[in-house]
């Protein structure tokens, strides 16, 4: 479209989105004088304007709530409406819309306005279109449909990926487009496509996916009432609406069941799509009438019925009766046609294999029954109940309540459609329980819950149908009838009396084997002990077993024996299977002998380990492997079962077991030698890394076997005694054959956490058992003393990982047991701590102040340790390692068990003796630690004070507390504790000092002894000393107070220090620094100056002594700088302080502060750093003259061109940092004072010219042809200067071409070419300075007068070296 066609478009769109009709009535102006439809007009506009048109119809209801919220509801003039008293137009339109009253009290009058303009412009321009082309204009409506229903549904929901609400927002779409449509339909616009717009919706409904939620603009499409001369039609309005004066042109009404049964009956597929809309519809609260259900029975039954077609039908007329049943009796007719076409097609679904079918046809019966229930009047909750059926099926259907109640005829009698009942005894007949199951619940609830069957008519129905009734009572109670019951019971004595005579030579067959015969019949016998429903004959069949004499059950037991020899490898399986379950009823019974036993587990052994890699990982094996191995575990399991039972046993046959037990479970390296006398076994084997799932059963069978009370002469060659005691035997029990594999399994497996719950739990129960039964401290459990070490260290290991709860619990127990009945092998070694750390970590992460029986019961597995080993070091050695602070925490829960006691900190009134105990032992052990675990053992005793044992401390207690910690204090004096940080033993007598406040002064002299040595000759930090400051030190207030003796101690400590009559580590001494200014102590807390003038004011000149005198070590010249800073910063304050000096003065300060180029350098760094309202920077600044005269002093021989000397590298350097510092010292002055450029002129006027000098004299050496490495650190040294004066936005830096002037000397000096460093600064210069802050600047400043220190005491060992060079040669 052109421009202006565009502009004139949109108007309209605009003018019919208003809400104002006049303006409305504007744009269909326009729309029928400038755009009638005709074939000149592209199909794009016609879309547009019909789309405009169309949402102009289809809003009518969301405007009139508009009209009537904001204009009816506030009095206000309804929107292009003419009140009654305007004039009317000129010239006057015919008809003319009608006038309103000024105060309308409902919205008529816009409505009727409204419809006017439908009248008048809408339909007749609609109506054009539709002429021109009707399919186009079915395409335009229903495209409108759609887009205004995504408008409103997708623009306003937001989807996060969640199925159920993406399920409800396409509900939403499916009604608003039904919506849309019967809104257009009912403005009688729709003319002859509305059979067509509903087929496209049912089709969007497939294509979405016919929704499980009611769709309620159903109910506006179709009539809830069931006569069908009442049925509406979508266009019921066309009538009313002008039209051609052709009469066939006129449309009639569409009745939307028509089109459902025409869809239907268009093809198989199009009915089975038709079924679901008709769920659908019936689902939504629609009365389906009782024609339709007969047209859509009349199309599944005409060809050969499919039985998902069935299915929907009944579903479909489930969920209508549902919604409303009563009065609809010939639905049942309807139903029972049904059954009597598709009988045959059911039974033969139900014989079939195929499950899909099998289910439809359950849920056909299933529907079919719930449906006739619902037309008896059966209580609903009932037949939910009954699983006919189930809540998911009616569960989105329509609220019953929603629908409008209406008496409705009930016939009368209620009588069941014949076609039910034969579909009944047919379905009877196949004998499927499940079916049988639905039938029974029917007639259940028929006859019980049905209000509309009187007792009389059951009678009646009961006599008419008496045989499908006693047919279906047979079924339904199964073979319970006592006839029959009669029947077995005289079976069981019969065989009874058969079982006694069992001994009877008369049974003895010469040359038969009878016994494998009459042995199944022994087994069908015995088996009726849990297999028979009949609790009388169960009891019966226990008297006659209970009375058998010791020759018949060995009797018995042969046969089982023989028919074990000569049945195949199935039935050997079935009847280990048998007996495995026989022996729990007749435990104590051989119910076969050990030979055929140990001949079926060797039957698949042939001298190879058994493989079982893929034995659970396919189904088809060869030479019939399955039930060989299958047949080895049920041997295994019964063998234990019986060795656990008391059947007698050998121990050379104990000990096959055992090798068949540890070739299944997988042990790798088997070996087996037999005995000198052959009268025993010697097995050996490695490990177990993985066991297979078919050992499990023998795993757990294995626990009862080491609980047996029973023994067995073992030979001592088994367990490894001396060469002279090999003929002997001992009883031991008949379980210590196989403990080792109980301790082999524990040990070796790789992951015992993955293994499943039942064999973990019984590996656990059995190592308990043997733990309570075996001593491992005399022979022959001694030799198992390693095995036990390596299975408690797992189950130790296994405590605290994330497995089952039981699993964890029974760990403990284990573990407890083992440290009660085995102390002797735990002593001295790693497994206590090991204990220690692993319940620590079960307490913890249960929550530690969980009342759980896992942590109580931890808790008191510490508990007893500690108290157990209180005496022998166990806790310094656990110091020795590194801890977590939860061990602490859970350690103060352990020793101090009752906050109810009123005590908080110290120990508990049942443990408070351990505590002690402890403590002194770890006291009195610590001092002989070695070096390369002490620093752990201080951090765990301070750790422990902290945490566990803080107060409550005796003056005996507190006493020894002091000595030892000094004690320990003089062994890091040792040179081979330098690396030792003492601040954890400080840490600890401070808040020892702090909570015993009546003991503090018994403990202050060994403060105060502690305290020297560790200043003196250890590395301490500041907090410690804040701290022990707080614990010792009364507040002061007044200059008066006297300071305490560990203030007095750091106070002459650093005075001697300063004086270098001390040695004290640099960190140490920042350290006292930092404490004493610190404003947590209780000197002057609110006043930082009077602190400093009670403490530190006096330091002054000892503070320039040490700046000017203290050696900076190349090993620690970090901290070096950083306590050189900390004595400036007290230096800067005492000037400050000081009232004859200003804080800026004309007047030079003429006395030297310090004499050292570094002791000044440090001072500027110190006053930079400081904030600028303390005007450092301006007394620092007046002591100029006396910085320059220490600067030309050191610089001299340089600015006399003499570049000899061996330091000159390190002096230019410092120089070089001095004159940066001096310099944004110069600065901040400036700009402090507003002096204006002249202190940076000053400072560079009296520094430069030294590096000019230095310039000089390289440039001599450069032309007499002299290489040195001083001209490039020189030159580098220079244009890093210049470079600096730029950054640092000096009117300096304006000097550039004297700047460049003096980089092209060095350039030419050095010889390099254009890309070198000084062609580089060069270009720098002339570009614009970098952006570096002045916190930048400082801190590489801070780094380069530590490497120059560094290069500085590299010289000085460079000098030495060479000095005593030359005195060796000479």
């Amino acid at each position: 479209m052109s421009t202006d066609v565009e502009t004139l478009v949109s108007s309209i769109e605009t003018c019919l989105l208003d809400l104002d009709l006049s303006v409305n009535e504007f744009g269909f102006l326009l729309v029928v004088r400038k755009f009638w439809p005709n074939g000149l007009m592209s199909e794009y506009g016609l879309r547009r304007l019909a789309r405009s048109i169309l949402s102009w119809i289809i809003v009518e209801d969301d405007n009139l709530a508009i009209v009537l919220r904001d204009y009816i509801g506030k009095q206000k003039p309804l929107p292009g409406v003419r009140p009654t008293g305007d004039m009317p137009p000129w010239p006057f339109a015919h008809p003319s819309r009608s006038n309103s009253e000024v105060h309308s009290s409902n919205g008529r009058d816009y409505m009727t306005v409204r419809t006017a303009l439908l009248t008048r412009y809408a339909i007749p321009w609609l109506l054009s279109l539709h002429d021109q082309d009707s399919e186009t204009y079915t395409d335009i409506v229903y495209d409108t449909c759609i887009e205004l229903a995504d408008d409103r549904v997708v623009g306003s929901e937001v989807f996060d990926g969640n199925v159920a609400e993406m399920e409800a927002a396409s509900t939403k779409r499916l009604d608003a487009v039904l919506v849309a449509i019967i809104k257009i339909s009912h403005a009688g616009v729709t003319f002859s496509c509305s059979e067509e717009l509903i087929l496209r919706w049912l089709r969007l409904v497939t294509e979405s996916g016919v929704p499980n939620k009611p769709i309620a603009g159903l109910n506006r499409l179709f009539p809830r009432d069931a006569d069908p001369n009442r049925l509406s039609s979508i266009n019921s309005a066309d009538s009313t609406k002008p039209r051609n004066n052709d009469a066939d042109t006129q449309p009639s009404p569409t009745n939307p069941f028509d089109v459902l049964v025409r869809v239907a009956g268009q093809s198989p597929p199009s009915l089975s799509q038709a079924l679901e809309w008709l769920a659908m519809i019936a689902r939504s609260g629609v009365e389906v009438p009782t024609q339709v259900f007969e047209q859509f029975l009349s199309l599944v039954t005409a060809t050969a019925a499919i039985l998902l077609q069935a299915h929907s039908l009944v579903h479909a007329m489930t969920l209508s009766l549902w919604l409303r049943s009563l009065g609809r009796q010939n639905l049942q007719g309807i139903l029972g046609q049904l059954h009597l076409n598709i009988n045959p097609s059911i039974t033969a679904a139900l014989k079939s294999t195929d499950s899909e079918l099998r289910s439809l046809s359950l849920a056909i019966i299933r529907h079919t029954f719930a449906a006739c229930l619902l037309i008896y009047g059966c209580d609903r909750n009932a037949i939910v109940g009954t699983g006919l059926l189930e809540e998911a099926e009616i569960k989105h259907s329509f609220s019953r309540r929603k629908m409008s109640a209406r008496a409705q005829p009930v016939d009368d009698p209620i009588v069941v459609h014949p076609g039910i009942l034969h579909g009944i005894g047919q379905y009877l007949r196949l004998d499927i329980p499940i079916v049988t199951s639905y039938i029974a619940k029917f007639f259940f609830t028929f006859f019980n819950n049905s209000p509309l069957v009187a007792s009389y008519e059951i009678d009646n129905f009961v006599l008419k149908n008496g045989s499908l009734l006693a047919e279906c009572a047979w079924k339904f109670y199964g073979t319970q009838r006592q006839e029959i019951a009669a029947i077995r019971f005289v079976t069981v004595n019969r065989l009874s009396r058969i079982l006694a005579d069992v001994t009877s030579p008369a049974f003895n067959i010469d040359g038969r084997q009878w016994r494998s015969s009459i042995g199944e019949t022994f087994t069908t016998y015995f088996s009726s002990l849990w297999n028979d429903e009949q609790e009388e004959i169960r009891l019966a069949l226990r008297v006659h077993v209970n009375s058998l004499l010791p020759a018949q059950i060995e009797a018995i037991a042969q046969c089982w024996n023989e028919m074990l020899t000569t049945s195949p490898m199935a039935d050997k399986l079935r009847l280990i299977s048998f007996l495995i379950q026989l022996r729990s009823h007749l435990p104590g019974w051989k119910l076969i002998s050990w030979d055929n036993l140990i001949q079926m587990m060797e039957e698949y052994d042939s001298g190879k380990d058994i493989d079982n890699s893929g034995f659970f990982t396919t189904t088809t094996f060869n030479e019939g492997e399955p039930e060989t191995i299958h047949l080895l575990v049920s041997a295994l399991i019964l063998a234990l079962a019986m060795i656990a039972d008391g059947v007698p046993i050998d121990a050379f046959t104990l000990l096959k077991i055992k090798l068949q037990l540890v070739r299944l479970i997988g042990f790798s390296d088997i070996s087996v030698t037999t005995s000198s006398d052959s009268n025993a076994l010697l097995i050996q084997y490695g490990e177990a890394l993985e066991i297979s799932e078919m050992a499990f059963p023998c795993i757990e069978g294995l626990v009862a076997v080491v609980d047996a009370p029973h023994t067995v002469d073992m030979p001592a060659s088994v367990w490894g005694a001396y060469q002279e005691q090999e003929d002997k035997t001992i009883p031991v029990l008949v379980g210590y054959i196989f403990i080792d594999v109980v301790f082999n399994i524990l040990s070796t497996v790789e992951e015992l956490e993955s293994l499943p719950v039942l064999p973990v739990k019984s590996l656990l129960e059995a190592t308990y058992t043997v733990l309570h039964k075996v001593d491992f401290d005399i022979q022959p459990a001694r030799t198992l003393q390693p095995l036990l070490r390596q299975a408690m260290s797992r189950i130790i290991d296994l405590s605290p990982k994330n497995v089952n709860y039981e699993i964890r619990q029974l760990a403990i127990i284990v573990i407890q047991a083992f440290c009660k009945m085995c102390s002797t092998i735990i002593r001295g070694g790693a497994t206590v701590f090991a204990i220690l750390e692993n319940v620590t970590e079960v307490i913890v992460t249960l929550n530690q102040q969980s009342q759980d029986a896992l942590v109580l019961q931890g808790k008191a597995l510490m508990l007893s340790l500690l108290t157990a080993h209180s005496n022998d070091g166990l806790m310094i050695n656990v110091f020795k390692r590194q801890l977590k602070p939860t061990f602490f925490t859970v350690l103060k829960q352990v020793l101090d068990p009752g906050p109810a006691k009123g005590n908080t900190g110290g120990p508990g009134n049942g443990s408070e003796g351990l505590v002690i105990l402890l403590w002194r032992d770890s006291l009195a052990r610590a001092p002989e630690c070695d070096p390369s675990s002490m620093q752990t053992v201080i951090n765990n005793l301070g750790k422990f004070v902290e945490v566990v044992y803080y107060e409550g401390y005796s003056y005996e207690m507190i006493t020894y507390t002091g000595q030892q910690v000094a004690a320990v204090m003089r062994r890091l004096s040792d040179s081979l504790f330098d690396s030792v940080d003492s601040s954890p033993l400080l840490t600890m007598l401070a808040r020892l000092a702090k909570s015993n406040r009546k003991h503090t002064r018994e403990l202050l002299p060994y403060i105060e002894t502690t305290l020297r040595i560790a200043l003196t000759r250890a590395s301490l930090t500041a907090p410690c000393l804040v701290q022990l400051i707080n614990a010792t030190q009364n507040k002061i207030q007044s200059n008066s107070a006297q300071l305490g003796k560990v203030t007095s101690t750091l106070v002459e400590i650093l005075t001697d220090s300063l004086r270098l009559k001390a040695r004290v580590l640099p960190s140490t001494l920042n350290a006292i620094i930092e404490s004493l200014s610190s404003n947590d102590i209780p000197i002057y807390p609110n006043d930082p100056g009077a602190r400093f003038q009670l403490l530190l004011v006096n330091l002054f000149e000892n503070g320039c002594y040490f700046l000017d005198h203290h050696a900076w070590v190349d090993a620690q010249t970090e901290n070096d700088f950083q306590v050189s800073i900390s004595v400036a910063r007290i230096v800067l304050q005492a000037l400050e302080m000081d009232p004859t000096s200003s804080t800026y003065s004309a007047l030079e300060s003429n006395y030297r502060l310090v004499s050292s180029l570094r002791s000044w350098t440090v001072l500027a760094l110190a006053a930079l750093q400081e904030d600028p309202s303390r005007k450092w920077v301006l007394i620092l600044y007046q002591h100029f003259m006396s910085f320059s005269h220490t600067y030309l002093a050191s610089m001299r021989t340089y600015a006399q061109s003499n570049l000899s000397s061996e330091s000159a590298a390190s002096d230019i350097n410092h120089a070089y940092v001095a004159t940066k510092l001096w310099l944004m010292l110069a600065q901040r002055v400036s700009n402090m004072t507003g002096a204006g450029d002249g202190p940076m002129y000053r400072v560079w006027n009296e520094l430069w010219p030294v590096f000019e000098s230095i310039i000089d004299g390289l440039e001599v050496e450069a032309r007499a042809g002299l290489s040195s490495t001083l001209l490039v650190l020189a030159s580098a040294t220079v244009a890093d200067l210049l470079l600096f004066l730029r950054n640092l936005r000096s009117p300096l830096a304006l000097e550039l071409t004297n700047h460049i002037e003096t980089l092209n000397r060095l350039r030419t000096a050095k010889g390099e070419a254009d890309n070198s460093k000084m062609a580089k600064a060069v270009r720098a210069l002339s570009e614009a300075p970098a952006e570096i802050t002045v916190e930048s600047i400082l801190e590489q400043t801070a780094k380069e007068l530590i490497a120059t220190e560094k290069m500085k005491g590299l010289e000085i060992k460079r000098e030495r070296f060479r000095k005593d060079t030359r005195m060796g040669g000479f």
